[in-house]
């Protein structure tokens, strides 16, 4: 499978900054090839990948300013091989061992727009890098069936980057059914992330101290089917133990790491399939921040309704935000936004579907990224195609 992606764009500024010309020409693509086994007792498969993407930038100049004369460039691609194998070792018992390798490749430079030359004199050279690293990996896990009504998971996964080193990552599971219809669900699992090269040299975000982030992951879960399934609940609570987040305090600052902090929160969501034609949803989400994050919100909560009658469909949905956090730090800013969006679909025929969406439609005022102000009411329509 391949597919191939361009599009342009521009970046108006923030709206204390307007900015002119900052415009973007992106060609993004990727490949991939999978072989497949399946036999009696285990099944498995190899993956081969390759993303990649060419990037032609105008960094654009604000008013009183002149515009730039050099174009950002910049290439990237990784490619790499996973492969998997599972084995149901006993009827109650399933392990799955793989290995992960992939090239990570990224060259960025500046050009100039009159002669089309790499620039490499001053700022520019030192804003531009080129950079290859490798990252391989290797996992296993175990799934066992205890009971009918107990299943215990466990892995380990050893991460080796060329540039970070290496990392352990375990993670682990209960699943206890005191119920046909419904389970309780532990989960224990750690993550972490390497700071990009982007993150560390290129533009004014940039830091070269940054330290990997880290975190462990605790889930409680319960889930319950009610009215031969037509109806559904659960609850999640969760906490997140991390460290050295990798955050932008405020537009145009240089990223930082957040050091220690701990996040929890609960999940609570429930469905009705009312008949044949109607269905109703709705989730609702708290969270507590010791540190809090750009595009994170305190409360989420959302209410929808899905009808289809024959050949139409429509959907709507009632969306709340409460504490968005626009900017952290000692001048925090939160937003508050209510969102309402409802769409609507009619199908000629098996192939055909017209349709029209309206999104934000009470004029809400609202941003999530400080500077950059969400649209208001906003309405589209199109025709779907499935050939």
């Amino acid at each position: 499978m391949a597919d191939i992606t361009h599009f342009n764009a521009s970046n108006p500024g923030l709206i204390t900054a307007l900015k002119f010309d900052n415009d973007q020409s992106i060609t993004r693509g990727s490949a991939n090839l999978v072989v497949e086994n399946h036999y009696d007792k285990t099944s498995g498969a190899v993956s081969i990948y390759n993303n990649y993407g060419n990037h032609s930038i105008d960094d654009g100049y604000e008013v009183g300013k002149a515009p730039q004369t050099d174009l950002f460039r910049s290439r990237d691609a990784v490619a790499g091989v996973s492969w998997y194998q599972s084995v149901l070792a006993t009827p109650t018992t399933r392990i799955t061992a793989g290995v992960d390798y992939q090239h990570i490749y990224g060259h960025a430079w500046y050009q100039n727009k009159e002669t089309g030359e790499t620039v490499t004199t001053g700022q520019r050279k030192m804003q531009s890098t080129h950079a290859h690293e490798n990252e391989v990996a290797g996992y296993a896990d175990v799934r066992q069936e205890i009971t009918k009504y107990v299943t215990l998971s466990a892995g380990l996964r050893y991460d080796h980057h060329s540039q970070a080193g290496g990392e352990w990552i375990p993670q682990a599971g209960l699943v206890v059914r005191p119920i046909e219809t419904g389970e309780f669900k532990f989960m224990f699992s750690k993550g972490f992330r390497n700071p990009t090269a982007k993150d560390m040299y290129l533009y004014k975000t940039a830091n070269s101290d940054l330290r990997a982030e880290s975190m462990l992951n605790y889930e409680l879960s319960w889930r319950h089917r009610l009215l031969e399934d037509r109806l559904s609940y659960g609850v999640n609570l969760f906490l997140i133990d991390g460290d050295n987040m990798i955050i932008v305090p405020a537009p145009m600052t240089p990223m930082v790491n957040t050091g220690e902090f701990r996040n929890m929160g609960v999940e609570v969501e429930a469905a009705w399939k009312v008949n044949n034609h109607w269905r109703l949803s709705t989730n609702h989400s708290y969270l507590h921040m010791d540190n809090a994050i750009v595009g994170s919100p305190d409360y989420k909560g959302y209410i929808g309704a899905d009808c289809v009658y024959g050949k139409f469909s429509a959907t709507a949905g009632l969306q709340q935000l409460v504490g968005l956090y626009t900017q952290t730090g000692a001048n925090s800013i939160q937003e508050d936004a209510t969102l309402l969006h409802i769409s609507l679909g009619y199908r000629i025929c098996p192939q055909l579907k017209i349709w029209a969406k309206g999104e934000n439609l009470l004029a809400q005022k609202y941003e999530i990224n400080l500077g950059y102000p969400m649209p208001k009411a906003t309405f589209m329509g199109g025709v779907t195609i499935d050939l």
